[in-house]
């Protein structure tokens, strides 16, 4: 017997109840089926009245889209008016007088339903309508009833021909008609097929510098045009937002899942306590969780049971609409309580619960059924809402309650391996009866995909595709899609709101409609280079499966595969061209150009920068080495500012390579280091140093060491794979480490065995050195390593820097172009600085925590916006030779000051003035650290030597150089 139940009996009026429940759960029944009647003789009309009886904001903002979009089509004036006047063509909008006049009755539609029905010289538009909001107050996720409004947008997209595919001039399209064209019969009643119908907002970069639109912001107006959903029903997460860890953390520390230490998982207090609180589920919480549902389906304010959410003194829930749907999912990442009562069902911990998955779902959806039975046994009306998700998304044994909505986390459009989470919505939907259920999906750049910036996750047809197909199991969907930018993902939001509100819609004359909408005559190029984008995403992207413990799953390309295999320059290419074959289509139509225009600038131009951006950190690995004996200085793996130090330095003999770490920590009381016995493999939980060395150059085939700052030593053998990262922590190096602590740094020093190593490159081999931070006060993991790679992980072998024999590198002319020098008076070792400021309030300085290569960069701070530059004299410059420059610059904030538009930059001139070297850029505003690489030949006279100046001229605010080289070319 479960805990509820062992507090009341199961009775037939509980199921008497339960099915009452069922036939009012509003998701599943109710309102008028879908009616698209029109016919008879068509009429041509330019001449319109938008009648509003009922003053409310909501109103008059649809009667103000109206009149907007009827005025574009006409090109007559259209005015708004209390009632009708006889003397033009009326609209009526909202439910008033006039309408019921017609027999139109609000009561009678389903959830979020409308009316637009004409009656003789009239059309009524009507669904129901929040009497105080309305988009312009920009409220939360635009939940409030607005059926008119979307009976509006509805109307002018079927009979004025007006498209929304994005707000603004470009994505709105209204094409001047001089008439509207209207059956005499039309008798339109409209509901959606999907009762929820969300994606992820706001959500990325916008396009346009103003997001305003009638004073409506960007991502809402999108959303109440697409007519998404005009409720919220939560599913996830609910018990995570109960302010449980403030009501009851010091009364009943009982209530919450007991940690290995003894603590209880009340507060997020270090990186084994994140998504707090976790709950025990077999303690007396489960009485109080009964409670507050209660309570919110009651009408009860959340200052009763104090039952607040995590923004404010509300509940989670409350938007403003009737309350039907209550959460009780647990809080995300599930911990398993490792009390008594708990361990008899899973061992303790996250990773745990995978192997007892049965026996928690079991125990979650027992859970759920019990406090729904109860409700339904007390006479609440309402349901309660639970997502199947990992650990808890096996079907259980229990029978799920009528009142009981279920949502199933699934990856969604654009896989290719839907069998088995296909397989789950069907065995879900015959657990439920028949009931259709709610899913979340992933189709955006959800967690590993988010790597892949500048680049489109486009699925319009996939999404299509997806939700016309499962519409018979499904009613509603989460639509969990990151993105960079927003213009990324508009195709597919605009497809997703028109399959969820009519799974039968045709998905081929509707993209066919948006091209030809959009790009006129060109529609055939573009379409090609949307679809070209989908066909990279699905197929190359995701289009690889590997077989998982938790099922299917795409194994993604790294960095490197992305733009030499998927988007290779030759495809860039033909990217380009379909763009100028496009334009060339459209000459003769503007709208259709302009917009051609736009996306190649905000759909095409990121791909492009990426590319190219990705193309100059390429040119970096080629220099990117270090020397043995010698040193290098780590740097932040995200982020720019090391907020510690950490040096390594290189040595060897005859027998072995030695490594020394010194790792600054000025909070050495709080740094972990729990793991206690070799090879354990929570050691990159602790405060570590890891050590990865690929003797053989094959960039396959590496070694891996980590040590912690108790001395715990893991090595293992690894190997690259095209399925992922083979690991043989069996593999006994015989390496050594040995650590030592002081006051404010800990110090590990690993020797390791060449013989252990097999065949070691002659010229050098790839490593890479990398620092975890973790300190028991702080909430976020710090982490460090030498590679620039710009990978997903320190084992991306594939980018690591060499390592080589002091001697053997390639010599750089420049000398301290890594800065490791000491500044006096104006000069920083062998530059010297210049600067028009005389005041003294231009600073130009050594950065210690802001650097590329030997733990300094110069960093000027030009406050005035005048000129200031080093300047460095190298000798012995050869004439008739090849020559390659580079160096690493970062801006943050530059604005130009004069009229020069120059910026930060470089250059490079020789002291006879016989060249100057061209091709440098003028940077401003704010750039994280990117590489300029110039190439150049100097003339058959040169004078010997050459000034290297990095500047700011003319230009307000900051700017950083380091690792400035220059290197004679064969």
């Amino acid at each position: 017997m479960s805990f509820l139940q062992s507090n009341w009996s199961f009775s037939m009026k509980t199921i008497f109840a339960i099915l009452l429940g069922m036939l009012a759960y509003g998701i599943y029944a109710g309102g008028l089926p879908r009616i698209n009647e029109t016919g008879g003789q068509a009429e041509n009309i330019a001449a319109f009245e938008i009648v509003v009886p009922e003053k409310i904001p909501l109103l008059k903002f649809a009667a103000g889209e109206l009149q907007t979009y009827l005025e574009k089509v006409t090109g007559s004036k259209i005015p708004v008016v209390a009632e009708q006047t006889g003397k033009a063509f009326a609209v009526v909008l909202g439910d008033n007088a006039a309408a019921k006049a017609a027999g139109l009755n609000v009561e009678e539609l389903a959830d979020e339903g409308y009316f637009i029905v004409r009656k003789e010289n009239a059309i009524y538009i009507l669904g129901r309508d929040d009497p105080a909001k309305s988009p312009e107050q920009n409220p939360w996720s635009h939940c409030y009833r607005r059926g008119t409004l979307s009976g509006v947008y509805d109307f002018l997209e079927r009979f004025a021909g007006v498209r929304f595919f994005f707000p603004g001039e470009i994505g709105t399209v209204a094409v001047r008609k001089g008439v509207v064209t209207l059956p005499q019969k039309i008798h339109i009643v409209e509901r959606p097929d999907y009762i929820a119908r969300k994606y992820i907002s706001p959500n990325g970069i916008w396009y346009e510098e103003n997001d305003l639109y009638n004073g409506v912001r960007g991502y809402g107006m999108n959303y109440v045009r697409l007519r998404m959903e005009e409720q919220s029903i939560s599913f996830a997460h609910g018990l995570g937002h109960r302010s449980y860890d403030k009501r009851f953390g010091e009364t009943h520390p009982e209530y919450f899942a007991l940690l290995p230490d003894g603590r209880r998982f009340i507060r997020e207090t270090d990186s084994a306590t994140r998504h707090a609180p976790q709950l025990c589920l077999t303690s007396g919480i489960t009485e109080e969780i009964y409670l507050d549902a209660k309570s919110y389906f009651k009408g009860e304010s959340a200052d009763v049971r104090q039952a607040y959410c995590s923004y404010g003194k509300w509940w989670l829930h409350g938007n403003g609409l009737p309350r039907k749907y209550y959460s009780v999912m647990p809080h995300d990442w599930l911990y398993w309580c490792g009390c008594g009562k708990c361990r008899k069902i899973a061992e303790p911990g996250r990773d745990q619960t995978q192997s007892r998955q049965q026996a928690v779902s079991d125990f979650i959806w027992q859970f759920t059924a019990d406090i729904a039975n109860r409700l339904a046994e007390e006479g609440i009306k309402g349901t309660v809402t639970q997502m199947a998700y990992s650990p808890y998304d096996r079907i259980p044994k229990c029978a799920i309650p009528g009142n009981v909505a279920v949502q199933l986390a699934v990856m969604g459009p654009g896989r290719h391996d839907q069998a088995y989470h296909d397989g789950q919505i069907r065995r879900w939907s015959e657990k439920l009866g028949g009931r259709k259920l709610n899913v979340w999906v992933y189709p955006g750049k959800h967690m590993g995909k988010a790597a892949f910036v500048g680049i489109p996750a486009m699925l319009a047809r996939s999404t299509a595709e997806y939700f016309t197909k499962r519409g018979s199991r499904l009613n509603g969907v989460y639509y969990e899609s990151e993105t960079d930018y927003f213009i990324f993902n508009y195709l597919n939001y605009y497809v997703l709101s028109k399959v969820t509100w009519n799974s039968e819609t045709d998905v081929d004359a509707l993209l066919k409609d948006h091209y030809r909408t959009m790009f006129g005559s060109a529609a055939e190029p573009m379409q090609e280079f949307f679809e070209t984008l989908e066909t990279l995403w699905t197929e190359r992207v995701l289009g690889k499966i590997r077989e998982t413990s938790y099922g299917p799953s795409p194994e993604l390309p790294n960095i490197r595969d992305f733009w030499t295999k998927i988007y290779t320059p030759e495809q860039l290419e033909q990217f380009k061209r379909l763009f100028q074959r496009a334009e060339r289509l459209a000459v003769k139509e503007p709208d259709a150009r302009k917009r051609i225009v736009f996306m190649r600038e905000k759909m095409l131009g990121p791909i492009l920068a990426e590319a190219e951006k990705y193309r100059k950190i390429q040119q970096s690995f080629g220099s990117w080495e270090c020397s043995i004996p010698g040193r290098v200085y780590l740097r932040p793996y995200k982020g720019e500012i090391a907020e510690v130090k950490t040096v390594v330095t290189l040595s060897e003999d005859s027998s072995r390579y030695v490594f020394r770490y010194e790792c600054e920590e000025p909070e050495m009381s709080s740094i972990i280091a729990d793991a206690k016995t070799p090879d354990a493999p929570k050691l990159y939980a602790d405060s570590c140093v890891e050590l990865f060395l690929n003797p053989s150059g094959d960039r396959r085939n590496y070694f891996h060491f980590a040590a912690n700052a108790n001395g715990v030593l893991y090595d293992a053998k690894c190997t690259l794979t095209p399925s992922g990262i083979q690991t043989d922590v069996n593999w006994n190096s015989g390496a050594q480490v040995q650590v030592t602590r002081s006051e404010k740094a800990w110090i590990a020093e690993f020797r390791v065995p060449k013989k252990m190593l097999g065949k070691i490159g002659e010229d050098g081999f790839p490593v890479n050195f990398a620092r975890h931070r973790a300190l028991a006060n702080k909430k976020s993991e710090i982490y460090y390593q030498w590679s620039p790679a710009p990978g997903r992980s320190f084992h991306a072998v594939e980018d690591f820097g060499v390592m080589r024999r002091a001697g053997t590198q390639r010599r750089n002319l420049i000398p301290d172009g890594g800065f490791d020098v000491v500044k006096q008076s104006s000069r920083f070792g062998s530059w010297s600085l210049w600067t028009s400021n005389k005041s003294g309030n231009d600073k130009a300085e050594l950065d210690d925590r802001i650097f590329i290569t030997d733990g300094k960069s110069i960093h000027f701070a030009n406050v005035t916006g005048g000129k200031m530059n080093v300047v460095n004299w190298i000798g012995g410059i050869k004439p008739n030779t090849k020559y390659r420059f580079s160096c690493f610059i970062r801006t943050r904030g530059l604005r130009l000051s004069g009229d020069s538009n120059l910026g930060a930059g470089v250059y490079i001139s020789d002291n006879a003035g016989k060249f100057t070297v061209r091709g440098f850029g003028r940077y401003i505003g704010t750039n994280p650290w990117f590489r300029e690489c110039v190439d150049f030949t100097t003339p058959p006279e040169t004078g010997g030597r050459v000034a290297v100046g990095l500047w700011i001229w003319d230009a307000a605010g900051e700017a950083w150089f380091d690792d400035v080289r220059l290197e004679e070319q064969p």
